[in-house]
């Protein structure tokens, strides 16, 4: 089917870029979408009519391909009329409590809308992107898909958290499983610490960390309390207590 082969790889390359990432931190993103990975479809109603070209999924819809999701209360997809027959779809809209998910961000929006002549995507309605711990809020964003412009409307609010810096991280992961043990969390620590300070007399000015401190920022590292400190607890810990 036609809906199934050929849209929807448009339209998940730009719901990601119009989640707000921008072209240079998307070129720099560890996860890439295999546009030839099986697209899955799931409802719990769907109605074709070939009279309008138009295919309704009702009910928890739901779009997965490779790593990407998107769900909605309903969809409609719109396909070009060609000689009495339906052809590519030209427009997608997902209606009521829309989700678009990826391993690296998630869209929540009340709708969605594709506009393939357009070359542009719309989220409306209380739309919330959350990055890490990065969240920003707004009524409407309009994503052109060919020049890369973003833009955000309606009570736009952003709540950003400084990244750190993955280096420590990779080097102090012995083991390379993407998680920090209580040793290796030390040295991470210290490596930060010693790349944060000074140098002086060609000498880190700053001292390793005494055990109890490392001890106190593990645990605030350890949000989810399971023994270690993933990547992602790493380049976004919480708030220091004041």
């Amino acid at each position: 089917m036609t809906f199934a082969s050929r849209t929807l790889p448009a339209m998940t390359v730009a719901l990601v870029l119009a989640s707000g990432i921008s072209a240079a931190s998307l070129a720099q993103s560890q996860y890439k979408l295999d546009p030839g990975a099986p697209m899955k479809f799931e409802s719990d109603k769907t109605k074709i009519d070939p009279n309008t070209c138009l295919q309704t999924l009702s009910g928890r819809a739901d779009f997965t391909q490779d790593r990407v999701r998107l769900r909605a209360d309903q969809v409609i997809a719109t396909q070009a009329k060609d000689r009495g027959r339906c052809g590519d779809v030209t427009r997608l809209e997902a209606r009521g409590n829309v989700f678009f998910v990826t391993p690296e961000r998630t869209v929540r929006a009340d709708s969605a809308v594709y506009e393939d002549g357009g070359n542009q995507v719309t989220f409306s309605g209380g739309v919330v992107t959350v990055q890490g711990k990065n969240v920003s809020v707004a009524d409407r964003i309009v994503y052109n898909t060919e020049t890369d412009a973003t833009e955000m409307t309606g009570h736009v609010q952003t709540v950003y958290y400084p990244e750190q810096s993955d280096g420590p991280f990779r080097t102090a992961d012995a083991n390379k499983d993407n998680r920090l043990d209580r040793a290796e969390f030390g040295m991470a620590l210290d490596a930060k610490r010693a790349s944060e300070a000074k140098p002086a007399a060609g000498r880190p000015t700053l001292a390793p960390a005494p055990a109890s401190d490392a001890a106190a920022q593990f645990t605030r590292y350890d949000v989810n309390r399971d023994g270690f400190v993933s990547l992602d607890e790493w380049k976004y810990p919480p708030s220091a207590p004041r």
